[in-house]
């Protein structure tokens, strides 16, 4: 076999909100601010329990995003990189104001919306004065009212859907801390930036961090940094190229198999002629592992002869179908094997057997494209009466009836998708939160 290289909210007092609107800066869009003061809806927000102004980046999930809530509540740090989230908008954060999470606090009327059509949600802030941190919230929690800017007493402890910036001057000259609600503007001026350069001024010794106020923790340290290079172990890698599944629009009718050219990057030409036409030839594109594809060799006196079927979509995959008769020179069927090649969320029922993704233990999540994350996988077989078997990528594994054999190419579990990646087929495959995806082999033999 001859082988090539072929690829194939608002606020309680009107003027502070409008002197927040007015000091948003260019990282990002401006908060228009509502006609009226009113309150605000959300399920959680967060407040600045500090003496000290801080300025804070909010960048909510992008819209088209969709999460695996489940799966993404055990480590939202973990789980949600920085392309997962929108465009940031600026917020300067007084002392004792409050700032809505998932919502467009600057218009109270629009209700709540803070999961955006999940059953959950979050939210990165960011901040050159405090530590990053993603907020994480789902649909068991209630909405709850609050005012932007409520003028409070600091004593007061904020109610348990509230994510606190706390300060602590512990290490700082008493003279130079400042009253809480500090408002160098005053409370009917709008601040400029002398003003707010005031506010936010830190003082020597000062330092900031996050509590979640109650007993279900909301926020969680930015583990994801952008531009730094993931380090993946080699038993965690995904595969590559030659080891992922692609294939022509198949032929129409009954076709001998005369030549296969194997590729060394993992893309095979199968050399096909007519059955009972010789003038009618064609050579047919197949990129798989070619020791999957066993079934389908040329054997000694015996003509191999394929039929080849496109699956479009059904039982959770998409495929390819390959029928092979070994045919001998009397033109006996001596035999037949049914491959499978599919890629989705299951296999064929007709292997008989209950296949499920399993995480592989010790991978961190991997970064993909759109912000969308990977976590290596293998493959759990329970069969009635044989036990279970876990198959990794790139193994195979032949039942006891001595009929049927599985061969995985990749296993996947995505806790965080986006259907709308045009550039990424595994999402348009999936189409659905919260499944593993399973590129594979099937093989039955008659």
């Amino acid at each position: 076999m001859h082988r090539t290289n072929r690829h194939l909210s608002t606020g309680t007092r009107l003027t502070s909100v409008v002197a927040l609107a007015m000091a948003v800066g260019s990282c990002g869009p401006n908060p228009t601010p509502p006609l009226i003061s009113a309150e605000l809806q959300s399920r959680v927000s967060v407040l600045n329990k500090s003496r000290e102004m801080h300025v804070l980046r909010v960048r909510n999930l992008r819209p088209e995003v969709q999460l695996d809530c489940e799966r993404v509540a055990e480590s939202p740090d973990r789980f949600l990189p920085d392309d997962a989230f929108g465009a940031p908008v600026r917020w300067p954060l007084y002392s004792d104001q409050e700032l809505g999470m998932g919502i467009d606090n600057t218009d109270p009327w629009r209700g709540v919306d803070d999961l955006g059509g999940r059953p959950c949600a979050a939210s990165l802030i960011e901040s050159d004065t405090v530590d990053d941190i993603i907020v994480f919230w789902d649909d068991s929690l209630q909405p709850k009212t609050f005012a932007f800017d409520p003028n409070i007493p600091e004593y007061i402890k904020p109610d348990p859907q509230t994510v606190v910036l706390r300060g602590d001057y512990e290490d700082v000259d008493p003279d130079q801390i400042k009253s809480y609600r500090f408002r160098p503007c005053g409370e009917s001026q709008v601040c400029g930036a002398e003003g707010e350069a005031e506010a936010a001024e830190i003082p020597p010794g000062a330092t900031y961090s996050w509590e979640s106020v109650g007993a279900q923790k909301l926020h969680f340290e930015r583990a994801w940094r952008p531009d730094e290079p993931q380090q993946i172990p080699d038993e965690c890698k995904m595969p590559g190229a030659g080891k992922s599944m692609v294939w022509e629009e198949p032929p129409n009718g009954e076709w001998a198999l005369r030549h296969i050219d194997a590729g060394i990057d993992g893309c095979h030409t199968l050399e096909l002629e007519r059955r009972y036409d010789a003038e009618a030839r064609q050579s047919y594109l197949l990129c798989a592992p070619l020791e999957a594809l066993s079934a389908i060799e040329l054997r000694q006196q015996h003509d191999v002869v394929l039929e080849l079927r496109a699956l479009s979509r059904q039982g959770g995959f998409d495929g390819l179908s390959i029928r092979a008769d070994y045919v001998s020179p009397e033109g006996f069927v001596d035999g037949s094997a049914h491959l499978f090649l599919t890629r989705g969320t299951a296999i064929p029922s007709d292997m008989g057997v209950d296949a499920r993704t399993a995480l592989r233990t010790g991978c961190e999540p991997i970064e993909t494209q759109c912000g969308q994350i990977d976590l290596p996988a293998d493959l759990r077989l329970a069969e009635t009466g044989q036990g279970t078997e876990v198959l990794a990528p790139g193994e195979s594994l032949a039942f006891d009836d001595g009929r049927r054999t599985l061969h995985l190419v990749r296993a996947l579990e995505r806790p965080v998708l986006d259907p709308q990646c045009t550039t990424d087929e595994v999402s348009q495959r999936l189409g659905v939160r919260g499944y593993g995806y399973i590129e594979a082999v099937s093989v039955i033999r008659y």
